[in-house]
């Protein structure tokens, strides 16, 4: 069992998962966070680091409740104060573990794109740009349960490994 959830504000999904409900349920998910290489290149003959570009974080989704409360705020242009990306897997005895989270601040619906599958059922790509970054993993123990955490951040609006948009 692998789910994955998203949670923006004051959209609702139709998940009826105990812990999700009303988010949105996620069939996809991309990020890059991508290191230019930089014309300049330094003394020691490598080349030097430049501003990090992070692409809108992109989501697929089959078409929901959210579907048109996306396309509104992605043409009125709504700034979102947070959003939050859950991702799930079962323990050795069938339990739910939240092992990956990534939360946003100042999130904008970039974009959303309906196109028709293969199967025959309509889905979304939604892409998601912020302000700032945390993503948050939780080791799963192989005996069952959650381990140590780890955690990064970034904030694209101070060029700073912070979770702010100040």
């Amino acid at each position: 069992m692998q789910h994955a959830f998203l949670n923006i504000d004051t959209i609702k999904g139709e998940s009826k998962d105990a812990e999700h409900k009303d988010w949105i349920e996620i069939e996809s998910f991309n990020q890059d966070v991508l290191q230019p290489r930089s014309a300049t290149a330094s003394s020691a003959g490598g080349t030097t680091a430049a501003r990090v570009e992070m692409t809108p974080i992109e989501i697929n989704k089959r078409i929901d409740l959210a579907s048109t409360a996306l396309f509104q705020a992605c043409a009125n242009g709504t700034t979102f104060p947070k959003a939050r990306i859950e991702f799930l897997r079962a323990d050795k005895d069938g339990k739910a573990i939240n092992y990956y989270t990534i939360e946003l601040l100042n999130v904008l619906v970039h974009r959303v794109s309906t196109a028709l599958g293969h199967d025959g059922m309509p889905s979304e790509q939604v892409q998601l740009s912020f302000g700032a970054i945390k993503w948050s993993y939780t080791q799963q123990k192989q005996g069952g349960g959650v381990g140590g955490k780890t955690v990064a951040q970034w904030s694209n609006t101070t060029n700073k490994p912070t979770y702010t948009v100040s």
